[in-house]
Parts: structure tokens; sequence; C-alpha cells
């Protein structure tokens, strides 16, 4: 066993937090500077207003991770992991989006969100189970190429 051999999970684990953590407090600036901020919704209590002017959409840095992580460490359980991750920030961007665009804590509806998230849970758990079936390895295409051949 080599003894300067890295586990490729810890690596990607590294680099991707490197990155947010460098990333993180410019971006955080830029959504105070373009006004991203949250409303507190009408009904919460009052303790709730403190809420209102909070930076929103910080899930980006969460999207940066997604996104770097499969391309350090392209697996079919790292790639299904970052559908799933990327999918549930799409969720939540629309929603941050949408309460946003409308001034006040009114995003999307319940049951859209519930949808969307069962959605994106059926293709990470396709996409997990396929990859399974073929050993983990992650080649760009062969899902499409598979299923074309299938067809």
């Amino acid at each position: 066993m080599n003894a300067f051999a890295v586990n490729p999970f810890f690596l990607t684990a590294v680099i991707v937090f490197g990155v947010t953590n460098i990333v993180a407090r410019p971006l955080i600036d830029l959504l105070r500077r373009v006004s991203f901020q949250q409303h507190a919704y009408e009904d919460a209590p009052k303790t709730h207003a403190v809420k209102s002017g909070t930076p929103t959409m910080g899930g980006v840095l969460f999207v940066i991770a997604l996104v770097i992580a499969p391309l350090v460490h392209p697996d079919f359980a790292t790639v299904s992991l970052a559908v799933l991750g990327l999918g549930c920030g799409l969720v939540g961007f629309i929603d941050d989006y949408t309460s946003i665009r409308r001034g006040k804590n009114r995003g999307l509806s319940a049951g859209a969100k519930f949808s969307a998230t069962i959605a994106v849970g059926i293709t990470f758990l396709a996409l997990a189970t396929y990859g399974a079936r073929r050993g983990g390895a992650f080649e760009p295409g062969t899902i499409f190429a598979t299923a074309a051949s299938a067809g």
C-alpha cells in the first residue's frame, strides 16, 4: 500500500470545501448588493421579523460544491448525489426567486414543492440504481447510449 495514496472521496471533499470557502464571502457580499433578501412571512411570530433583509440564495454555494464534486470524482454515486442536490437546489431557487419577485414570503405552493421534490427523488433513484447495476463507473453519455440501444 502506498503511504502517499489519497482516498478520492477525501480529496474531493477537501477540494470542494476549499473552493466553497474561497467563494463564500464574495458571493454573500454580491447577494447583499443585488438585494436578494428574504421577507418575513406576514403571519409569522414577531420574532421572525428579524429575518427580513437576510440575504437569500445562499444555496448557490451548495451548487458550486455539487458541480465541482462530480468533475473531481466522476462515478455514479457522486453524480447521482450531485443530481439530487442540484435538483433540490433548483426547487429552492425557484421558490426563493418567486418570493423575491412577489416582495413577500410567498414562493411556490407546498404542493408544487412536494411534486418537484418527488420528481428529483425519482431521478436520483433511477441514476443510483442504474449506476449500481453498471458497477459504479460513470462515463458521460452511457445512460443515453444504453437506453437507445435497448429500444
